[in-house]
């Protein structure tokens, strides 16, 4: 995880529906109860984009500019419902 990314803070609003500071503690309360590892931290997407690239079951929230062709993509798409 790049924490500064804006693509990471916009999927924690738009996909989790929380706020950074919400993930963090999230996060904090499974480590503490020994229930969870935190997600690894990188200093930049093009080392984020090389982990995933090396670990077939690595999973990275990235800006579309950092995705090269030897990685696969998975995009997520808002659903807007409509009314009736």
């Amino acid at each position: 995880m790049y924490m500064d990314c804006e693509c990471f803070k916009l999927f924690l609003s738009k996909v989790m529906n929380m706020k950074k500071r919400d993930f963090d503690i999230t996060w904090k309360k499974s480590i503490f109860t020994g229930r969870g590892k935190p997600p690894k931290i990188f200093r930049s997407l093009p080392e984020i984009v090389n982990y995933v690239k090396m670990n077939r079951n690595a999973l990275a929230i990235v800006n579309p500019e950092s995705i090269t062709e030897d990685v696969k993509v998975l995009r997520i798409i808002e659903h807007v419902s409509s009314s009736n």
